[in-house]
């Protein structure tokens, strides 16, 4: 599988995500979910990679790649895909705001079924959603899902995150992340799906 990778790196480093999409194996899941896996995991070391050098460009193509991409399908059977756009999403927080960031978080949010559990449970998921609408200044979709990601992240993450550095001396803020716990289960598997991250098809 990995024999794709330096031309695909090739691409994406040069921004034409055109080509990339094109080198992209298509993987039988059913058939091969070794190296589907292996692909999914591969990915998400090249997001890891860019994100953590702060390579904008680099990290805009693969991100694009992720969310058009028809050869990269959906499967709750291996959870690495949802991990895949988990981390698609953090990318998409630290992009600079001069990308249309809101349009690229509904493709890749498209990328999954709204409705199915894991989706919906995901820590991952949510904490960066939260962080998106934060640094996006949408105040009451960020207390939504910091209300599911303190499920399973303690406060000092989200203190310690700049995504909240507006809302950090807010009283508001400091209530929210002492109040929401492990309480949080039964009011989160009721509120979700929430907003404008719906659809009543899926």
């Amino acid at each position: 599988m990995s024999g794709f990778l330096p031309q695909l790196k090739e691409y994406i480093e040069s921004g034409d995500v055109k080509s990339a999409e094109a080198i992209l194996p298509i993987v039988d899941i059913e058939e091969d979910s070794y190296e589907y896996v292996t692909f999914i995991i591969e990915l998400r070391a090249l997001v890891a990679s860019y994100y953590k050098e702060k390579k904008q460009l680099e990290l805009l193509a693969i991100i694009q790649l992720i969310a058009t991409s028809e050869k990269l399908p959906f499967t709750e059977n291996w959870p690495q895909y949802i991990d895949l756009i988990s981390n698609a999403i953090g990318g998409i927080v630290v992009l600079d705001k001069k990308y249309d960031r809101e349009e690229l978080l509904k493709q890749v949010l498209n990328k999954l079924p709204k409705k199915n559990p894991y989706v919906a449970n995901h820590e991952g998921i949510n904490y960066n959603l939260a962080c998106f609408y934060a640094i996006n200044g949408q105040k009451e979709e960020m207390i939504e899902y910091i209300r599911r990601a303190r499920f399973y992240f303690e406060a000092d993450k989200f203190l310690q995150d700049h995504s909240f550095d507006q809302y950090k001396k807010e009283a508001f803020f400091k209530k929210l992340l002492n109040s929401t716990g492990d309480a949080a289960w039964i009011w989160w598997t009721q509120a979700w799906p929430i907003m404008e991250w719906y659809d009543e098809s899926n």
